[in-house]
């Protein structure tokens, strides 16, 4: 049940029987597999999504949008809206499941998506991967490791093979697994979400917890799970004082109410502690469930026992929290995609007005206008014979970002060398088989963080260079990168690897004039993070984990060979840096000079327009002038809905 603060805890949270929410999710229930999107009510994505109840109106707009860019020669605003509707649609919001060790998370995820054996839940085997599972309308799982970069489909059952510890050495089951992607046409799935989840984050292991980190980086919300047996401890709290720095929806679920009879007690000193030590989550909504009643329930569904279900599904507080994350999460996270898809789509329609507004003028016969139109002409054609100007604020701005770039990776190796040397005074029986697993995690973390700021970082800078010289009329340079760089082979592979970071996707990841720069940014930059990932790991810890097991017994063995490791990774980082800034600052001066030609352009035409009409006759140039008029009155019609549907959007 979801908890407040005055709120009576003696009555069911449940908002609904279990039969009847499959029913409303359209099809049957996920326990036997058969279940489906409903049909209607929106457009349902490859990933069984409904959609927000806007996108067909979104959509239309959009498409009515290409075509008056396109009747008026702005054919690159044009596959510019095109792309970002594409993109905008067929994406889950992304919610990763997160706590200590056998808090209940995978029992949470299994009672969440009806299936009571999809995730191990055995006391004495541990999560060692991330475990993403989202909608798809046929239940497979598919592997993503190091001989198989873009995966390899397995049966559910096989799940915990690749994504389990050994009970017995505490190492993974299957060497070489980033993550693992489970797909079930489960209801709460078809509404638009995909759960994530993690292994433990506690204790001086600072592999998984990075990784989280960078993964919480892009998500669209933090499903925090505490048990009813003891309150939060410490690194839990410190765990969410850095996700308060990457996530702002969060929402904690304190499970197995039916165990603990003192979890009322631990509720509150928990909250307590989030607005003591954590009080950016201070306002979070907390939910008390049981998982094994959810999963009885179910059952009892299945077993043709409706009421028997009805009572079990009320009672676990699975009501609460499914309507939250289908609302809450799902629902907003529909929300904030398509309105930041419009946001940007006006953008460019607002450099169509003022270009028709402009020829509109010149057909008025309007000397000051037409005189305004001359003196920005030559001062454009000024500044392109004057090139070495914006090119050389453009080369001073990207140098900036490569310094950045080069101080936060070493303080990013530096802190994880201190960790990992906190791992190894801290000692213990299982340190040197351990330990290799732990810097694997460590050093992947750490990577996918600097990926995720190498590309926001980059995308800043995209973004600054599409403003400065959309102010003068130009496209937003940064649209047309993606298409126009002739991008190398990703090495090993003829597609990049199916990273974990690449299955989370935060809706408010865009914004505004940034939509453009960051989506742009994120593909010319890929490329050369692929090789990161894969040398700076790959070979050296192969080697290392060998002579890690042959002296096992000698702590400086395993100094040694986290030296060797971070400096390796300390080359491939700033290599991959340098390299992506370099092509990124070449793409742009590229593309900044041809939107400058291009806006020249532009004004050369409108500037010709008011010439001509100098020497047509008094009717000709009114019906030229209506024309005009109707075109601009047609952009500003559109300009009035995408104002609307952003208006709704945004409530």
């Amino acid at each position: 049940m979801a908890v407040e603060h005055g709120q009576r805890r003696d009555g069911y949270a449940g908002d609904r029987p279990r039969s009847q929410e499959r029913q409303a999710a359209g099809g049957g229930g996920a326990g036997d597999g058969q279940g489906q999107p409903a049909a209607g009510g929106g457009r349902a994505g490859g990933n069984g999504r409904r959609g927000h109840h806007l996108e067909g109106e979104a959509r239309r707009y959009l498409a009515d949008l290409v075509t008056a860019l396109n009747e008026q020669g702005r054919t690159a605003s044009a596959a510019g809206v095109e792309r970002l509707a594409d993109e905008a649609g067929g994406q889950a919001a992304t919610v990763v499941v997160v706590g200590e060790k056998k808090r209940g998370k995978s029992s949470l995820i299994n009672a969440l998506v009806g299936r009571p054996e999809l995730l191990f839940t055995d006391v004495d085997v541990a999560t060692s991967v991330h475990v993403v599972v989202r909608y798809g309308a046929r239940e497979h799982a598919v592997v993503v490791d190091r001989e198989h970069p873009q995966g390899h489909e397995i049966p559910l059952e096989d799940i915990d093979t690749y994504a389990a510890l050994d009970p017995v050495t505490q190492r993974p089951r299957a060497g070489g697994v980033e993550h693992v992607e489970v797909y079930l046409p489960a209801p709460l799935l078809a509404g638009g979400l995909a759960l994530i989840d993690t292994p433990g984050v506690g204790g001086l292991v600072a592999g998984h917890t990075a990784i989280t980190l960078a993964t919480l980086a892009k998500a669209d919300a933090l499903l925090f799970v505490v048990n009813g047996r003891s309150e939060l401890t410490a690194s839990e709290l410190r765990f969410l004082t850095l996700a308060t720095q990457r996530v702002s929806t969060v929402m904690f679920v304190l499970t197995q109410t039916d165990r603990f009879p003192g979890w009322e007690k631990v509720l509150d000193a928990d909250r307590e502690l989030v607005a003591r030590k954590v009080p950016d989550y201070a306002g979070a909504p907390w939910f008390t469930v049981s998982s094994r009643r959810k999963s009885d329930a179910d059952k009892a569904e299945l077993a043709g026992r409706s009421d028997t279900a009805a009572r079990r599904y009320q009672s676990s507080g699975f009501g609460a929290l499914e309507a939250a994350l289908r609302d809450s999460v799902a629902g907003r996270a529909d929300a904030v995609r398509l309105a930041n898809t419009v946001r940007t789509a006006l953008h460019w329609l607002r450099l169509a007005i003022i270009e028709a507004g402009n020829r509109a003028g010149t057909l008025g016969g309007d000397p000051a206008l037409t005189a305004r139109v001359r003196r920005q002409r030559d001062l454009l054609a000024d500044h392109e014979r004057r090139g070495e100007g914006w090119r050389e604020r453009l080369e001073r701005r990207t140098r900036a970002e490569s310094a950045a770039l080069r101080r936060h990776a070493g303080d990013r190796l530096e802190e994880l060398r201190w960790t990992l040397d906190q791992r190894i005074r801290q000692g213990g029986g299982e340190l040197h088989t351990q330990f290799p697993a732990d810097v694997d995690a460590a050093a992947r973390g750490l990577l996918m963080g600097f990926e995720s700021d190498l590309r926001s970082r980059l995308s800043a800078v995209a973004t600054a260079v599409a403003e400065e010289f959309g102010a003068e009329g130009a496209e937003a340079v940064a649209a047309e990168l993606v298409v126009a760089v002739d991008l190398p082979p990703v090495p090993r592979a003829e597609r990049p690897p199916r990273g974990l970071l690449d299955q989370v996707d935060r809706a408010s990841q865009y914004v505004d004039l940034g939509t453009v720069a960051a989506t742009a940014a994120t593909v010319l930059i890929w490329p050369w993070l692929g090789p990161l990932v894969g040398v700076a790991i790959v070979a050296a810890l192969a080697r290392w984990r060998g002579r890690v097991d042959e002296r096992a017994n000698r702590e400086a063995d395993l100094r040694d060979g986290l030296e060797r490791v971070l400096e390796g990774l300390r080359r491939e980082m700033l290599a991959a840096a340098d390299d992506a800034v370099a092509r990124t600052e070449q793409a742009l001066i590229l593309h900044v000079g041809r939107s400058l030609a291009r806006a020249r352009h532009e004004l050369t035409a409108v500037l010709e327009d008011a010439e001509e009409a100098l020497g047509l006759e008094r009717e000709a140039l009114r019906a030229r002038r209506a024309a005009a008029d109707a075109r601009l009155e047609r952009l500003e019609r559109l300009e009035e809905r995408g104002d609307d549907i952003l208006g709704r959007l945004d409530e």
